[in-house]
């Protein structure tokens, strides 16, 4: 239940595309009850930062990077 957003090095949020009834722009992702999330899109090489945007239940959520 960790919510997430990726942010490139040049401080972009990384956005990809789901198609679910309708095509959507998506730029968080959360995981599942195995601590997983699988990504609807590969993320191409390079380095990222993972900023938090929601902890899991029971788990103190760190505001600052």
């Amino acid at each position: 239940g960790t919510s997430f957003k990726l942010k490139d090095v040049q401080g972009a949020y990384v956005t990809q595309k789901v198609f679910y009834l309708v095509a959507q722009e998506i730029d968080t992702f959360t995981t599942d009850t195995s601590g997983t999330v699988p990504l609807p899109e590969t993320v191409t090489w390079g380095a990222y930062f993972i900023e938090e945007i929601q902890a899991p239940e029971g788990h103190l959520h760190e505001q600052k990077p």
